[in-house]
């Protein structure tokens, strides 16, 4: 909705439903974060995406992608040593992948420059990785006015040309308890995109990644996913991605790290030791849970992990551990 009046009515304005190229992780005509420590794969999953997106094949989930341009947008990799290798061993079709040949910054000539490439080719997907290094020299990134302008103006090319834009962005080095805050920037860059996903590594095993859904404005929270990159019997072979499937790492597991205890570590924990000495109320170990800082997402998750179970009987239902 935009030009007019600055107030309408609200049963003038016309209802859309959400388009995705990736439901429920990546919507159409909005932003998308795509966020994690250095050397995690972030950049190898994008292209990953464009690799799909270019050849109109199936996501890990099974969802068919319509085969469509994209353009890829990197300050850190070069295309003839690391974008174009990758995306052939990938499978993608380079025909359809346009990438950066030189140098460009999001101010007012950067985002003409961007506006007239996607009236040319017409993108359904742009990555931009890393993003803070095509912030124009004059907006600081820690500036919260200049980031949420330029933010606003980005998001409005994904509005007008109905791609999803993807950014890629590092983490703090400072911890936050709350995961929406650990991303690089100011909090502005989290508020404005739609969806964010959180890169990690896997609690458990050290050579798989965990893809685990931040933030969800626009539907529901999706399923994490797990993935490796496998490399081949000689040092100069291009790692494969391969899916495993998904797993119940929530983005509070990965923000705790690999030395702090897991909510789901604890609630397991709470879930043995309230139950071991027999059956309990559903309602009253919720409430427990509530009081401890467990939240209902990560018990349920732990109960299905142990085996829990639940029975229904006339004062309500009943949760009691697995026999042995």
């Amino acid at each position: 909705m935009s030009g007019g009046d600055t107030f309408v009515t609200l049963s003038s304005v016309k209802r859309r439903k959400v388009q995705w190229l990736w439901r429920p992780y990546i919507p159409f005509g909005m932003l998308t974060i795509l966020e994690g420590d250095p050397g995690l794969g972030k950049s190898f999953l994008s292209m990953y995406l464009a690799a799909v997106v270019s050849t109109g094949g199936k996501l890990p989930d099974g969802q068919k992608v319509a085969r469509g341009n994209v353009l890829y947008i990197s300050a850190e990799d070069d295309p003839s040593y690391t974008t174009g290798p990758r995306i052939d061993a990938l499978g993608g079709d380079s025909e359809r992948i346009r990438v950066l040949n030189g140098r460009i910054a999001f101010d007012d000539e950067g985002l003409e420059t961007l506006r007239a490439e996607l009236d040319a080719h017409e993108p359904e997907v742009i990555i931009i990785d890393p993003w803070v290094s095509f912030v124009p020299a004059d907006a600081r990134i820690k500036d919260s006015n200049a980031v949420r302008a330029l933010i606003d103006r980005i998001e409005s090319v994904a509005k007008d040309y109905g791609c999803a834009v993807i950014l890629i962005r590092h983490l703090t080095k400072m911890k936050h308890d709350n995961a929406l805050y650990q991303g690089g920037g100011t909090i502005d860059m989290i508020a404005a995109a739609r969806s964010a996903l959180r890169i990690g590594k896997h609690p458990e095993r050290e050579d798989h990644r965990v893809m685990a859904h931040l933030k969800h404005n626009v539907g529901p929270r999706g399923p994490t996913w797990v993935y490796e990159l496998t490399l081949g019997e000689s040092e100069d072979d291009i790692p494969r991605l391969r899916f495993i499937g998904t797993d119940d790492i929530s983005v509070d597991d990965l923000n705790a790290g690999p030395d702090s205890a897991r909510p789901r570590d604890a609630a397991e924990e709470f879930l043995r030791r309230e139950l071991r000495d027999g059956p309990r109320k559903a309602n009253e170990m919720k409430a427990l849970a509530d009081e401890l800082g467990i939240s209902e997402r990560t018990l349920d998750r732990a109960r299905s992990r142990i085996g829990v179970k639940s029975v229904q009987k006339k004062s309500g239902w009943v949760w009691s551990l697995p026999s042995g």
